[in-house]
């Protein structure tokens, strides 16, 4: 891992000390005390993280496409996840590694932080569904969010609002009681995503228009530590309309 490039497109170390810089970390100081400047290991971590995709779901998609069952894949993860990998006959050896990996909780896994994690969630109720949409909005003027959605013709014309739509749907099944274990609704979506997300990171790397050196691979580990900033930046943001999260409670749901 650490032998990946870091795209031209982080600019963590090239702005630190500009008005950028300092912009950003006046932001994030309303929210934080002491130090916002990052270990230059973990710095660099993150910039390897824009080269970085999903080792796991980008081999099974990879695979399914050089087989020829590409049309068949959905179907496939849609019965591991809902009768387990084992009712798979002849599974292909990357559904079943995925699986693997799916079905094995990591040691920093919480069950109890999950569940109060999607209270505050839910708490919120449509005033989630409001902040998220807006806030996007700013999240999309990045090259490494809106260029995939440019190139592959989502979020245009009619279709924006059906994908909201569908992104609610998404909070709302994952923030359920349960909804992440398994057999629950929001486990079954946050799969589908991942799958998905491969599929679309497969097609936009092959566009001619994607620029792997300076934005890396298209929807990358780095890109997608945005739900964990929003799980922040909400919760602080809701306190200006009446909501008081405690800060436990903001960490239980980043932990979500």
């Amino acid at each position: 891992m650490s032998s990946l490039p870091i795209p031209a497109s982080f600019r963590y170390f090239e702005n630190l000390n500009t008005d950028i810089g300092a912009r950003v970390a006046a932001f994030t100081g309303r929210f934080v005390s002491g130090s916002l400047t990052l270990p230059d290991d973990v710095a660099r971590q993150l910039g390897r993280d824009r080269a970085r995709g999903d080792a796991l779901s980008d081999a099974l998609v990879d695979a399914a496409f050089r087989g020829g069952w590409a049309r068949r894949l959905h179907g496939l993860v849609d019965q591991a996840l809902d009768q387990g990998i084992d009712s798979v006959a002849d599974a292909p050896p990357e559904l079943v590694s995925l699986f693997k990996h799916l079905d094995s909780e990591p040691d920093w896994l919480d069950w109890d932080r999950v569940e109060r994690g999607a209270r505050v969630l839910r708490r919120y109720g449509v005033d989630a569904f409001y902040y998220f949409g807006l806030i996007s909005l700013e999240g999309y003027r990045v090259e490494m969010i809106h260029k995939p959605l440019v190139l592959t013709g989502t979020y245009t014309g009619g279709t924006a609002f059906g994908r909201y739509l569908e992104t609610c749907r998404f909070w709302l099944d994952t923030s359920e009681p349960d909804g992440l274990r398994q057999g629950g609704a929001g486990r079954k979506a946050a799969v589908t995503v991942r799958v998905m997300h491969s599929m679309i990171r497969r097609k936009v790397a092959a566009h001619p228009e994607w620029d792997a050196g300076w934005l890396g691979v298209p929807l990358s580990q780095n890109s997608q530590m945005g739900p964990i900033t929003l799980s922040f930046v909400i919760n602080q943001h809701a306190k200006l309309i009446g909501y008081w999260p405690s800060d436990a409670e903001i960490l239980d749901h980043m932990h979500l």
